[in-house]
């Protein structure tokens, strides 16, 4: 009987210690490592750098296409500029195709700044280089509204613009659909830069505004009239109205790569430092390192026909610390 009554004890499993464990000490539950199967804890993110090649949950696909290369499922998210030439950083990828309402201008050489024999020019619109390269870059078709300006600042990225001038557009419900002005460089920058963007160098605007033929206004040499820009008149400022428009009012006056208020309007911050003499011979420019003043690009609702200072080629130098009613913002990616 103590026979049968041993064997049904090893049966059961019930010599254990008084802690559930067989003498032996091992676990006879759940695994320590179950919530780490995968290599990852439950509380850590998956960075995507797990080298594990087994079924049980892999973070990382080590496959090799057709064509040699590795592909991930967690590539390393793109940041603006990092992309190929001819290729956008959109919510992280790089594709062919730019972020919405923006336009393509592709690589290649445009007439830069303004001939010696213009007598309208200013000395910091030389030298004039007819062969200045641009890569592809994406440029915003109108400049940046006062309702796209209101999302960054409600999500955090953008601090208010200013008020104190009578026509800053900032809190007017009924020009939301205005261009956002009043806005110092600094924030010009952090609206770009919360987008997803960045900002135009002098040489990308100016090409996006004028095409590659040297022409003096976006729509071509024709003298500037409010029914291709918003500029003052006789009637004042604002084509009569005395304050800026609606963005994209004057499709007539579109530059050749569809930019709308290239001309009129409000002018728009750069990247780059000013310099009183344009680069040449230089691919791609973006200025000095470092100065005291930016270089704004533009003309505005204020200037009036026939002025110099429509012209593309003008160059505004300003510190970047200040604002008005005719400045705001307009944008590049790529």
């Amino acid at each position: 009987m103590r026979y049968v009554l041993a064997a049904a004890l090893l049966l059961c499993g019930c010599f254990q210690d008084d802690g559930g464990h067989p003498p032996d000490g091992t676990e006879t539950g759940g695994s320590a490592t179950d919530e780490t199967s995968s290599g990852v804890s439950d509380d850590t993110e998956d960075t995507g750098d797990s080298n594990d090649t087994g079924t049980g949950g892999s973070a990382t696909d080590t496959s090799t296409p057709d064509d040699g290369t590795s592909s991930t499922s967690s590539a390393e998210a793109c940041t603006v500029g990092s992309c190929p030439d001819g290729e956008f950083c959109v919510d992280g990828v790089c594709q062919e195709d730019p972020p919405p309402n923006m336009i393509v201008v592709p690589a290649g050489p445009f007439y830069r700044g303004c001939g010696e024999e213009d007598p309208d020019c200013d000395e910091d619109e030389f030298p004039a280089d007819p062969d200045l390269f641009v890569s592809t870059f994406a440029i915003d078709r109108t400049a940046v509204t006062t309702a796209d300006y209101a999302a960054c600042v409600g999500a955090g990225g953008c601090t208010t613009a200013g008020t104190g001038a009578v026509l800053c557009n900032w809190g007017r419900a009924e020009h939301e659909d205005h261009p956002i002005n009043c806005v110092t460089w600094f924030q010009a920058e952090a609206y770009c830069t919360w987008a997803g963007k960045r900002l135009l160098t002098q040489a990308e605007w100016e090409k996006a505004a004028r095409g590659t033929d040297g022409r003096l206004y976006p729509w071509g040499d024709d003298d500037p009239s409010c029914d291709l820009a918003v500029i003052a008149n006789g009637d004042g400022p604002g084509c009569g109205t005395g304050e800026t428009w609606p963005v994209g009012s004057k499709p007539a006056g579109a530059s050749p790569y569809g930019v709308f208020d290239a001309a009129g309007n409000t002018s728009a911050w750069m990247s780059d430092w000013y310099t009183e003499e344009l680069e040449v011979d230089v691919d791609d420019p973006t200025g000095p390192a470092s100065g005291d003043r930016k270089v704004v690009r533009g003309s505005t609702f204020k200037n009036d026909a026939p002025s110099t200072i429509i012209r593309i080629s003008h160059r505004w130098e300003v510190d970047p610390d200040t604002n008005t009613d005719t400045r705001g913002i307009r944008c590049a990616a790529g």
